[in-house]
């Protein structure tokens, strides 16, 4: 017996090893330069197509997500979108580079969406409802607008990284001064852990505490336009500078090795096993989000609106944002429920993400969820 037991114990200390040796070389590999330079020779690094496509087209940029301002803000202002009509490269998870021309205020939409006499659809998310990794017109709100009449018009103010509170602010920045019909707020389980984040800026907590504030940013593109340009130009520098060291020691987090993060996230790339934990998503802010919901109802009806919580499905299988539909039924908030309506009626629902892996939607994916939500707010 103990044999046996002493067996045991040298098996599963030479497992625990091998495990921790397996995610401290993931974790060197994850912050290296040797990662950047395969990213750059197999075109999967955007900064590098960016320096490459700039040098035939100058009139170019990156998409630049608010949340990159939620800390270290020096600016005084914040913004809530990108640079502003320019040719900008979003993401690459089809085998091309999605690319779209931004509007006036740096959202994805044709400049006009902003002149129709009336708006459809407003719709308000990160980068789903951007319509990362896709080329016009398979991105979900150009979706919506091969559905609806000429003169009425579809109003895109997502954007990657959006929490609650981003999308709060947003909406209270650039609502349009004419009819809208429908406000579609577009959620996933990220939302919880993305308001712990967003609570802690200064000036998204304005918009919480004081239903009257604003930045007034719909009159200052230029100046978003230039922050957003040195932002930018800042991240460039940055991966310049990492590929001229091996290993980035500054960047690897003793935290993140000792509960295996690096090694979890391989699995769940390459087999699409969710075992990303956050406690986050079981503690009082499930609460918060329901109070910044309500506040967002508010804000929708006081201008004459329909809202509608609309939940999106990071992967088949992710059912962490059930918690959220769970508690919202007393807000009185029409559900549209993606994971239901559409992913558990396909018949082969890993076919609507990127080679089957987790990642954000095919074409066929933003196809029918655009058809889906048509269909059930169309009266």
């Amino acid at each position: 017996m103990r044999d046996l037991t002493f067996k045991l114990i040298i098996i599963f200390i030479a497992t625990l090893l091998s495990i921790y040796s397996l995610e401290i070389m993931l974790a060197f590999w994850n912050h290296s330069s040797l990662k950047a330079k395969k990213w750059d020779k197999n075109n999967l690094s955007r900064y590098s197509v960016y320096n490459n496509l700039k040098e035939k087209n100058p009139n170019l940029a990156l998409t630049s997500a608010p949340y990159n301002y939620l800390k270290n803000n020096n600016y005084g202002l914040l913004p809530l979108s990108g640079i502003s009509n320019i040719l900008t490269i979003n993401c690459n998870e089809l085998g091309y580079w999605a690319k779209y021309v931004s509007d006036r205020y740096g959202f994805n939409n044709p400049n006009d969406s902003w002149d129709k006499e009336e708006i459809k659809y407003l719709i308000i998310g990160d980068s789903f409802v951007l319509g990362d990794c896709v080329n016009k017109p398979d991105d979900l709100s150009n979706q919506l607008r091969l559905k609806i009449k000429d003169n009425f018009g579809v109003l895109n103010l997502g954007y990657g990284g959006n929490g609650p509170l981003l999308k709060y602010a947003t909406l209270r920045e650039y609502f349009p001064n004419k009819k809208v019909h429908n406000v579609l707020f577009f959620s996933g389980a990220n939302d919880l852990t993305e308001l712990i984040i967003e609570k802690e800026n200064k000036i998204l907590k304005e918009y919480l505490v004081n239903d009257s504030f604003t930045q007034d940013l719909i009159n200052k593109q230029k100046i978003i336009d230039r922050i957003s340009l040195n932002k930018i130009n800042e991240a460039l520098k940055k991966y310049e500078d990492d590929k001229k060291r091996i290993i980035y020691f500054d960047q690897i987090k003793p935290k993140n090795i000792l509960y295996l993060t690096n090694l979890r996230h391989r699995i769940m790339w390459v087999f699409g096993i969710n075992i990303i934990f956050k406690k986050e998503r079981e503690i009082s802010f499930q609460k918060e989000l329901l109070t910044m919901l309500e506040k967002t109802k508010e804000f929708v009806k006081n201008k004459g609106s329909k809202l509608y919580f609309i939940y999106l499905p990071d992967y088949p299988g992710d059912y962490d944002g059930f918690r959220i539909l769970d508690r919202l039924s007393y807000l009185k908030i029409p559900i549209i429920n993606i994971q239901h309506e559409v992913f558990k009626k396909h018949k082969d629902p890993l076919s609507l993400f990127p080679f089957r892996k987790r990642g954000h939607y095919t074409p066929e994916g933003y196809k029918l969820i655009a058809e889906k939500i048509f269909d059930l707010t169309k009266n």
